[in-house]
């Protein structure tokens, strides 16, 4: 929960022209203030990607531990990273020396899903989380770019696990993506564009709620966003601090304090409940440590106060 930045981006024309123009507004976003602007990466999503995405959210991210299916799993992840588990193996335990193809995250991924597969009862849920974002990276993807390729059904299967996965896209398909990170406690905003009947688009979101430095943050994604349209993207903005629209920085104030005290009344009466159930509960959330507040006087000085 916290104020975000919904986008759908839209462009039409082939691969090779959106890798362009992707290209150019990347060159353009390193001219900025960012902590982090990533590469311009296309890659192709097959069947493979969507078994080992369904098993590393499903039976690993949330949080089930189910390790059925999973030695399949890492042979077919370590396959597609471009090593075999034998390898990996003997590697791990020093049997043989790596090959220059063989990188650091490949040893961690492995030994992680490895020690996950033998014991999943020591991964906490952040483990969990760790071991599908690090798996995903390593075969060209992410978990953003996956989310993007169809949904999650609630529904009772024969395996009474109770969810299900669409496929909105057939399979191969092509993504163009590139992300940026504003800075510290403002989310990544990831631009993937996969294509959708006749054109490439995008729908993602950012959340810059919790950002250390907000209106720096907030502004830079609307910069960004501003680059799509200047380039001859199609651009559908959702701000919830209402800056897209007004270009007005006192609404934006508006917008993010009263997000805040909303944000930190709902999380107080939880901690009220949770305090008075005496049951050694303990409640994290990210308001406890950002919480902004902006101020715009009348010659249009912005002020912004992060309490941590």
């Amino acid at each position: 929960m916290g104020l975000t930045i919904l986008y759908t981006i839209g462009y039409k024309g082939n691969v090779n022209g959106l890798r362009k123009k992707l290209e150019k507004i990347r060159s353009a976003c390193l001219n900025l203030p960012f902590q982090e602007v990533g590469e311009v990466k296309v890659v192709k999503i097959t069947r493979d990607h969507l078994k080992i995405w369904n098993y590393l959210q499903n039976e690993i991210g949330y949080g089930k531990k189910n390790t059925f299916g999973g030695n399949y799993i890492c042979d077919l992840l370590m396959q597609m990273a471009g090593t075999s588990t034998g390898e990996m193996s003997a590697i791990c335990r020093q049997k043989m020396s790596k090959p220059d193809n063989i990188t650091d995250k490949h040893i961690t991924v492995f030994r992680l899903f490895m020690s996950f597969l033998s014991d999943p009862s020591n991964f906490s849920y952040q483990d969990c989380i760790a071991i599908r974002d690090l798996g995903l990276e390593l075969i060209g993807t992410s978990t953003d770019q996956m989310i993007e390729l169809g949904e999650w059904k609630e529904e009772k299967l024969s395996d009474n696990r109770g969810r299900s996965w669409k496929e909105i896209q057939p399979m191969p398909i092509n993504m163009v993506s590139f992300l940026t990170w504003a800075g510290e406690g403002c989310e990544s905003s990831n631009f993937s564009f996969q294509r959708i009947h006749k054109r490439y688009v995008c729908n993602s979101f950012c959340k810059t709620q919790y950002a250390t430095e907000f209106v720096r943050c907030h502004l830079l994604i609307i910069k960004v966003l501003d680059l799509f349209k200047a380039e001859g993207f199609e651009v559908d903005v959702s701000d919830e601090g209402e800056y897209w629209g007004t270009r007005d920085l006192s609404k934006l104030a508006e917008n993010i304090n009263d997000y805040t005290v909303l944000i930190k009344g709902i999380f107080g009466d939880l901690q009220d409940a949770v305090d008075k159930a005496d049951n050694g509960v303990t409640l994290e959330a990210p308001i406890k440590t950002c919480e902004n507040y902006m101020k715009v006087d009348d010659s249009k000085t912005v002020s912004q106060k992060s309490k941590k």
